[in-house]
Parts: C-alpha cells; structure tokens; sequence
C-alpha cells in the first residue's frame, strides 16, 4: 500500500477495506482465499482491540520467482485499550471509526467490502470467537498468561459484537 493509504483521512467517502480487497483481487495467486483471510484478519483486529491495524500493516510476500503473491503472515498486533492510547479505527469499519461504536451491521460491511462469500466469512468470524473462548496457553510463562487474559477479558464486548453478527 502507497503511504497515503495508512490512515484514511477524515471526510473520505470510499472504503479503504475494498481498496485493500481489490488490490488483492488483482494481485494475489489465490484472490479468494486472499480476501477472506484479510476479512478474517480484520475481525480479529477489532476483536484483539488492534486499533493500530492500518493498512500498511498488510503486505504481500512473492515466490522465489517473484511470480506470484500471498497474504503476509499478520505482525504488529497490540491491543490498544490496555495501552491506554486511542481507539481511534485507521479506516472505516462499516459506519464507524471509534472501536467501541462498531456494531453487527459494521462487521457485516467487512464481509461485503471485502467481497467474500458470507457463509465463510461466518466461518471466520467463528473462529476467531473461539481463539478467544479457548486460546492456546502452551508454553506461556506465568507473566505471558496473566497478560493473555487481560487481553480476553478486554475483548469481550467486543467479542460479544462478533456473536451478535452471527446471531443476526
């Protein structure tokens, strides 16, 4: 992504999701697959509390032959509340910048602006619900356990948004 793309300015009419999902559209060797795992990346996101998750924080990775490209793995992840900075979303998540306003029907504007089948999407919403529900804990030291939790205890209403969506 262009450095413009970071951040969508105030008063931006466009949604920078399908930017990013068209891109990928026409970029990656599998656009499918592409597109629901960074709407899955979204959800997780939001419900992980990553106000910080701009664009430029989604890159591609080429073959050895610089023939073809994927998805990155995900990097940069914070949960932001318990840091005590903003809330404050870098694009639009449906209607809505501000974490804590998101709603159903906005976690449903992933879905379409990512332009991806909606019994998946709920597929990947479903998972990301149950890292959350059952995190894998193996191998974290005592300090990494305790902060673990506090970030699931953090997530939860926003988790409880996620299971709204699917309840709708």
């Amino acid at each position: 992504m262009a450095p413009s793309f970071k951040h969508q300015p105030e008063g931006i009419d466009a949604s920078y999701i399908i930017y990013a999902a068209d891109l990928l559209r026409d970029t990656v060797s599998n656009p499918a697959e592409a597109r629901i795992e960074f709407a899955k990346r979204l959800t997780f996101h939001y419900a992980v509390g990553n106000a910080d998750a701009h664009l430029k924080n989604s890159s591609l990775l080429y073959d050895e032959a610089w023939q073809s490209r994927r998805l990155a793995p995900m990097y940069d992840i914070t949960c932001i509340p318990l840091s005590g900075y903003s809330t404050r979303l870098p694009f639009d998540f449906g209607s809505h910048r501000m974490m804590e306003d998101v709603d159903a029907k906005d976690i449903l504007a992933i879905a379409i602006d990512c332009d991806v089948d909606l019994s998946s999407f709920d597929n990947a919403v479903r998972k990301v619900i149950t890292g959350f529900d059952s995190p894998n804990t193996k191998g974290l030291d005592a300090n990494a356990q305790l902060m673990l939790e506090r970030i699931v205890d953090n997530a939860k209403p926003r988790i409880a948004v996620l299971q709204q969506f699917l309840r709708g």
